[in-house]
């Protein structure tokens, strides 16, 4: 996926808020707004990059939050060979390991036979009208990722002492990795997000259960007041996100 050229403009999408941002606008800021569902919320966003006198072709950049795009363990299959094959079984899979409804779209991390994987499912129908809109738009996706994607980025970039466990919080998710030697082998997504008390108790057991020590464990959150404003072109190839990763222990 190229990102050459002037930065495209940005939703980040949620199950009850959008937010818009887009490069055009002189103060970088983001505007957020309320919704009823992710589908409203992508109908919202792009009526308000047109509101704002966007040119009728334009590059958008979708970030989905943690609760609509879901991490999973994807375990070994016996008698599984094929990466299509794979896809298959996880996609059938997907509904009951994440909690989403309906059908689900997986990509695989780094998937080989007889191994397990990290998954990330997304629903299918919200795909395919986020697709259909920017096609019926005239808008050119420059991409869809999960926003804890792009703050798992800023956390191995930051060489934060995240040695094998990573809490992302965001408005309506609360997305945590976990594992180690650099690579997850757990995943887990909580949605709604837990209230601050039952935040606390469910990573003190999550670090437990991973064998991770406090100090160890690093908290990635999304700051909705901020904006990462405009990045250099580096940045721009790694997929800069507008809405702004904040850092911190997890105690």
């Amino acid at each position: 996926m190229s990102w050459a050229g002037s930065e495209p403009s940005q939703i980040y999408l949620g199950q009850t808020q959008v937010g818009v941002w887009s490069p055009a606008w002189t103060d970088d800021g983001v505007q957020w707004l309320s919704t009823g569902s992710a589908q409203e919320g992508w109908a919202q966003g792009v009526e308000l990059l047109r509101h704002e006198g966007q040119p009728r072709r334009q590059r958008v950049a979708v970030w989905l939050s943690g609760a609509l795009v879901r991490p999973f363990v994807f375990e070994p299959v016996q008698g599984l060979r094929r990466w299509s094959e794979a896809l298959q079984v996880a996609a059938g899979l997907a509904p009951e390991a994440t909690g989403l409804d309906g059908p689900c779209e997986v990509w695989l991390d780094d998937w080989m036979p007889g191994k397990s994987c990290i998954a990330i499912a997304i629903d299918r129908g919200l795909r395919e009208a986020i697709e259909s809109t920017a096609k019926s738009e005239r808008i050119r996706l420059t991409a869809i990722r999960p926003w804890w994607v792009a703050a798992l980025n800023e956390a191995v970039k930051s060489q934060a002492p995240a040695r094998g466990f990573l809490a992302i919080e965001e408005l309506d998710a609360l997305t945590v990795l976990s594992g180690g030697a650099g690579v997850f082998t757990s995943a887990a997504c909580y949605s709604p997000r837990p209230d601050p008390t039952q935040m606390e108790a469910l990573l003190t057991r999550a670090l437990m259960a991973a064998n991770v020590a406090v100090a160890d464990g690093l908290r990635a959150k999304l700051d909705d007041e901020a904006t990462s404003g405009h990045k250099d072109a580096e940045a721009s190839q790694r997929g800069f996100t507008a809405f702004g990763v904040r850092l911190e222990p997890i105690a």
